[in-house]
């Protein structure tokens, strides 16, 4: 009855001459039936528009409707407009278990909302009670074939949310054919927004799932123009000859889902016989979800040949649960996280065995990543499961495992590793086409990575050509930290005698001195300290041995910064000293230094693929004795050249201590021995002087013996820091009052195993 009382008031609708913009909108909005007679309704062109409301169709505050917007019978209706809002919050007892739409499309009818002038469409459906659905598009009998619905503009926002019981059945995003008797067949849902953002839910707290994207019974969707971002229970749905598709020409769009696709059983004897495009081409672009065949009764194989994924430039599919498969993989430089729980594995159905398979792969290649466990009662470990089917031969895989490390694998014994290598490597299948792929074990807390290839096995893979990686990142951020702590407090030594010799050139009375000092260290790429030191002093003087005689005491604080490949630290240190200086008129002098200091050290390093950080900090002491002896030669009261050769003794207590991680860090006593010969050249002013120095370097200790120990194993690192090298200085001191003088010094090393890129001092001495 309903029905041909909607064909009648379709013939007397379309037998009218006139039909006025505002009996149109009046229909729509407050109608459970909307009807548009091959109309373009434009804000730019007409007074009334369905656009009402500050471009907001909804339905009335009070009264509940079962779709906002309905295009049916053969009509079509255009929409143009700036910003375009059509919302169903449908609530209460009346829309019980009903379906609530935003908009209904049916009977081969066509409905394009948006232009290019368009900057937002936005469609929502919130219902407590009702059946959520945002778009919906069927076809009603055999005789209609071919509805359509475009969308275009900016941006194109679709909600839709069901909450309560009454809410008894799954939710859709949009749903191209509906039931078996209203189908989708020839009914196409085209985007073509430049931005796309669709978020489905059922709240239900029954077992309802929410849909997305459905095509059922020859239905299509389309995607293929923007970028798209999707959050639904299942992204896709397909079942019976539909077809959707996602960036089909694998345009460089930011493609971001997150939810299952499915293709979807109908019966025991009919076909899934449906397509899934979906390519991913960037690296801000993923599908977090499986690919799955749902609802499989029994006597169906669950055969799909239709899904078409491309991963490429850092694109990453991950899934959460067993029985996915892709039909076609290009593999372009991707990556696939095959890492859900295998402790929590469920029945694959169909005619998938294992936990990822995938019939025909081509492209470049990418990574793999497979979860895996490792039993410690046992020792054995256990992994996802893969099937590749058919594998072109250029194409690359590495395959890479979460759960597991290269602490977990005995590296020692070479049998060891490789019997672990291939508990793992059997798990993967590759039936046509060569191999052409290796296996990388990430490094842990102790070890290095771990590399191998693959090669055919018995039943999978094995593994030969083993290579182990020697130390991990944070056994050299360790390692490195240890080095970072001698040699800064190496650096005081020479900086503290140069401030001797701009004694030497005072008048020779007591005073009060300051100084600081900054610069720079660094090992290649390893690692670059930066440090400023700030020293205070108060000498006085006395007559000895036919000379002066300074004896003072002196503190001093060190503050440095380190960046690490993978990390960075703090290091400080305090130190107090007592000093004597002893010069004569001949220009032989003597100077003695002895200095304890407290070294602290502050460490964040991360692992290579930062699964560990490591933090912590300790702090040892060190105490240390400098000696030097040189003659300065005068001509003329203006040039001299002042010859010196120098030995500093230092030693840096052993130290114990834990990282957050766990990693016990037993570090030997350090020692140092730093002898130099060289000379100073310069000229003599009025009140002061400049000089340029030269002096060969050499360091006859140096040892940095260091031991890491975790529930794993044990490690040890072992830094000779024994080498030699040069260094070049200029500076000079001016009396800028009676009783002060200002000193400044510039120096530099030659390359060496590690390097000063500059060090630059500045101070003062008030004469008492």
């Amino acid at each position: 009855m309903k029905r041909e009382l909607e064909k009648s008031l379709k013939r007397y609708l379309k037998r009218k001459i006139k039909v006025t913009l505002g009996l149109l909108v009046t229909f729509l909005i407050t109608g459970q039936v909307g009807y548009s007679l091959n109309l373009i309704v434009d804000e730019y062109n007409n007074e009334q528009n369905v656009i009402v409301n500050d471009n907001y169709i909804k339905n009335n505050e009070n009264t509940n409707y079962q779709y906002i917007l309905g295009v049916i019978y053969d009509s079509s209706l255009q929409i143009n407009s700036k910003e375009i809002n059509i919302v169903n919050n449908s609530n209460g007892d009346e829309v019980n278990r009903k379906e609530i739409s935003a908009i209904v499309v049916s009977e081969n009818s066509h409905l394009k909302l948006g232009n290019e002038e368009t900057e937002n469409v936005n469609l929502k459906v919130n219902t407590d009670k009702g059946v959520a659905t945002g778009i919906a598009m069927y076809n009603l009998d055999e005789a209609d074939r071919g509805g359509s619905l475009e969308i275009n503009g900016k941006n194109f926002t679709l909600d839709v949310h069901a909450t309560g019981e009454g809410s008894n059945k799954s939710t859709y995003g949009i749903l191209v054919g509906t039931k078996p008797n209203k189908d989708g067949e020839n009914c196409v849902v085209d985007i073509k927004s430049e931005n796309t953002v669709i978020n489905v839910t059922n709240d239900s707290g029954l077992s309802y799932t929410a849909n997305a994207l459905t095509a059922w019974g020859g239905g299509t969707i389309r995607l293929n123009s923007g970028n798209v971002k999707i959050s639904a229970n299942n992204i896709i749905n397909v079942k019976k000859n539909s077809l959707v598709e996602i960036n089909a020409d694998s345009l460089d769009k930011v493609i971001q889902l997150d939810g299952s696709i499915v293709f979807e059983c109908v019966d025991s004897t009919t076909d899934i016989d449906s397509d899934v495009v979906l390519n991913l081409t960037n690296s801000n672009s993923y599908l977090n979800g499986n690919i799955l065949v749902t609802n499989l009764v029994d006597g169906h194989s669950g055969a799909v040949d239709g899904m078409k994924l491309g991963l490429s430039n850092g694109a990453t599919w991950s899934t959460t649960k067993e029985g996915s498969f892709v039909n076609y993989l290009t593999f372009n430089g991707g990556i696939i996280n095959n890492n859900w729980d295998i402790n929590n594995i469920g029945n694959i159905k169909g005619d998938r065995d294992y936990s990822m398979n995938i019939d025909n792969m081509t492209g470049t290649g990418g990574t793999i990543i497979m979860d895996a466990t490792y039993d410690e009662v046992s020792d054995s470990f256990s992994s996802t499961t893969l099937e590749i089917k058919q594998k072109d031969n250029n194409t690359k895989l590495n395959f890479a495992y979460d759960g597991i490390d290269a602490d977990n694998i005995a590296i020692n014994d070479a049998q060891e590793t490789e019997d672990a290598l291939n508990q793992l490597a059997e798990n993967i299948y590759i039936e046509n086409g060569e191999v052409n792929s290796t296996i990388n074990i990430d490094e842990g807390l102790l070890n290095g990575a771990i590399v191998g290839d693959l090669v055919q096995g018995t039943g999978g893979m094995q593994v030969e050509n083993i290579r182990v990686g020697s130390l991990s990142n944070t056994v050299m951020g360790l390692r490195n930290l240890a080095t970072i702590n001698l040699l800064t407090w190496r650096q005081e030594f020479s900086s503290f005698s140069q401030r001797m010799g701009e004694l030497r050139d005072t008048q020779g009375n007591s005073g009060v001195w300051a100084r600081v000092y900054s610069g720079e260290i660094e090992q290649g790429s390893n690692y670059n300290n930066s440090y400023q030191t700030y020293q205070v002093g108060y000498d006085k003087a006395y007559d000895y041995a036919g000379g002066k005689l300074f004896l003072g005491y002196l503190f001093s604080y060190t503050d440095g910064n380190t960046d690490y490949d993978l990390g960075s630290g703090e290091n400080n240190s305090i130190g107090a000293g007592v000093y004597g200086s002893w010069f004569n008129d001949s220009g032989h002098y003597i100077d003695v230094v002895a200095k304890l200091s407290r070294l602290h050290n502050d460490y964040d390093v991360y692992s290579e693929n930062r699964m560990y950080n490591s933090k912590g900090d300790y702090t040892n002491y060190g105490v240390s004795l400098g000696v030097e002896y040189g003659k300065r030669f005068v001509t003329d009261n203006k040039f001299f050249i002042e010859p010196s050769i120098r030995m500093d003794l230092g030693r840096v207590a052993n130290k114990s201590y834990s990282t957050s991680t766990d990693v016990r860090v037993d570090q030997d006593t350090l020692y140092t021995a730093l002898g130099s010969l060289g000379a100073k050249i310069g000229y003599n002013l009025e009140k002061g002087n400049l000089y340029a120095r030269i002096s060969g370097v050499k360091e006859f200790a140096g040892d940095i013996d260091t031991t890491y120990t975790n529930k794993f194993g044990q490690t040890k690192t072992s830094v000779d820091l024994e080498d030699e090298w040069i260094e070049f200085g200029i500076g000079g001191n001016y009396k800028v009052a009676e009783n002060v003088n200002l000193y400044l010094d510039l120096s530099k090393t030659t390359e060496t195993m590690v390097d000063t890129n500059w060090q630059a001092n500045l101070g003062f001495r008030w004469e008492l």
